[in-house]
């Protein structure tokens, strides 16, 4: 389940990734080998080595060292030969000491990978996420629509169609199914619930769904996403937007309608574009849990691991370079294919749904296309 290998051409023309990657042990262990990589994949991968840039980003020394580490990029202080260089694309998290101690490097995730799909031939290799809604949804979501232009023609989806197409597009290289809506009391699911004691809704125990989830899973699943409209609520907690199960191959989110700290919230009466940004960030969270990939210790990154609803929300949608390269090696996706996707479809809901983390998203990604194409 690899990533696809480049031409020998490409190989030639992307050996200062070769040197990069041979520069530091600390880096191989990070990121791993990138010399067989195609250009672009290497270009962003490489940025890894931000990492290990010393000290608060914004400071002069450390566009030094960045420009030591990468001495063939542009040396420019502009914003714009920033973002040519890639120096503000990704910014590294406080280090440990020794600096890889505490965080998944790509190495070790591979490891756990490579064992995990050892005993598993081409034909029972899992290529499908499944995304599964549960019980019953307001009108104005089973109303709702989306208009998304694919491949050049525009599609009239509604919202789990939509959620579909994202995670196609950030899981490119697996295929997504939508299942049918189910509900729980017809199918026997027992789920513990209890109410919310600040907000009185009532909540399901993210946990129980779990082994339901795993039953119902296709014999081609790589896993199974429940959504659901209740809220949700781990043990010895108050509530969670959603979380996985490696072990089950499922995970479960939700709207994540309530501040629990909130004694006034109000019921969501449309879909904007902030429920939006909340469902399809959890979902690429939980799906990469699902991975393998564990919280994120190296730079901010779609995968840190959050505490509270906001700090959730505040996190970036994208991957880091060792996030990336973990995705990357398990779906074999095209990198600049992905980014033009994401950013189509970005772009779109920005349109119709306008909200400044979508928006800070299209500009995100604008700047990292101009970096793979500068």
């Amino acid at each position: 389940m690899g990533a696809s290998n480049s031409s020998e051409s490409e190989i030639q023309q992307s050996s200062g990734a070769e040197r990069l990657s041979c520069v530091d042990p600390h880096f191989r262990s990070l990121m791993g080998k990138l010399e067989r990589l195609a250009p672009a994949a290497q270009r962003i991968f490489s940025l890894g080595k931000l990492y290990f840039v010393q000290g608060d980003r914004d400071t002069e020394n450390d566009k030094n060292e960045f420009q030591a580490l990468f001495p063939s990029l542009d040396r420019g202080d502009s914003t714009e030969s920033k973002f040519e260089s890639g120096f503000e694309l990704f910014h590294p998290l406080k280090k440990s000491t020794p600096p890889l101690q505490h965080g998944q490097t790509f190495m070790q995730w591979k490891a756990g990978h490579d064992f995990q799909y050892a005993n598993l031939t081409c034909s029972q290799r899992r290529r499908v996420i499944y995304i599964q809604p549960i019980d019953d949804f307001p009108d104005f979501v089973k109303n709702f629509r989306f208009e998304w232009n694919f491949q050049s023609r525009t599609m009239s989806v509604d919202l789990f169609e939509m959620l579909q197409g994202f995670a196609q597009i950030f899981f490119s290289g697996m295929d997504v199914c939508l299942l049918p809506k189910i509900e729980m009391a017809e199918i026997g699911w027992d789920v513990a619930s209890r109410y919310h004691q600040v907000t009185g809704q009532k909540q399901y125990l993210v946990s129980d769904f779990y082994p339901h989830l795993r039953r119902i899973l296709p014999p081609d699943g790589a896993c199974i996403l429940g959504l659901i409209w209740t809220d949700l609520f781990p043990e010895n907690f108050n509530f969670v937007l959603g979380e996985a199960s490696v072990k089950h191959l499922a995970g479960i989110f939700c709207f994540g309608r309530f501040p629990p700290s909130s004694s006034n919230a109000q019921d969501l009466t449309k879909i904007t574009g902030s429920i939006v940004w909340k469902l399809i960030k959890v979902i690429s969270h939980e799906t990469c849990h699902l991975f393998g990939l564990d919280h994120c210790t190296f730079f901010r990154c779609a995968m840190n691991e959050s505490n509270s609803v906001p700090e959730a929300v505040d996190q970036p949608l994208f991957l880091c370079p060792v996030c990336l390269r973990k995705l990357h090696q398990h779906c074999g996706f095209d990198v600049v294919e992905r980014y033009q996707d994401l950013l189509k479809f970005l772009k779109d809901i920005q349109v119709q749904l306008p909200c400044d983390s979508v928006d800070s998203a299209v500009k995100w990604l604008e700047n990292c296309l101009k970096f793979l194409n500068s």
